[in-house]
């Protein structure tokens, strides 16, 4: 099929010969530029390289010749997980009164299991890990049902209704 001679053509001829031959087909522009189709050498110059984004740049800087910190590991990801389960855990156990004083620390506590929940998912799908993910969006729900069971008795919605203030 092809003889030893197309072989040794060169680039530049080998493309004025396509270019021959798709301009015999109808309706194919011919897309070379037209320092090639007068049988000059250009000189091809890569593209500019976009412009990454910090958070790839982080990471490129983090592949090259760097070590990884703490946070950026996978055992960074699961501390978080574990500080928000171990926080979310503990809010069962609250040993204060659920009223005045006692009600605003449980719900200060509840916003930081939250909180901790968002952060941990935040570092854990930066660090591509799903399972550290979904863990982390399953302690933002127990945060929610953990701030319903209080409010929701407080602002009549629930049957039993319990005041804010101790009596």
């Amino acid at each position: 099929m092809y003889r030893e001679s197309d072989r040794q053509l060169s680039t530049a001829s080998q493309s004025i010969i396509v270019d021959k031959l798709l301009s015999e087909l109808p309706h194919v522009p011919v897309s070379r530029p037209p320092a090639v189709r007068r049988h000059t050498k250009t000189v091809l110059t890569p593209a500019p390289r976009p412009v990454a984004s910090p958070f790839v740049r982080r990471r490129q800087l983090t592949q090259v010749g760097r070590a990884r910190t703490a946070d950026e590991t996978a055992g960074g990801v699961w501390a978080r997980v574990a500080l928000g389960i171990t926080l979310g855990v503990a809010m069962t156990f609250w040993p204060y009164q659920m009223c005045s004083g006692g009600l605003a620390g449980y719900l200060g506590g509840v916003v930081t299991i939250m909180s901790a929940a968002v952060w941990s998912a935040t570092v854990a799908w930066q660090r591509r890990a799903a399972f550290a993910h979904v863990i982390s969006i399953g302690l933002f729900v127990w945060g929610i049902a953990l701030a319903s069971d209080q409010l929701l008795q407080r602002t009549g919605y629930a049957y039993a209704q319990v005041g804010w203030m101790c009596n």
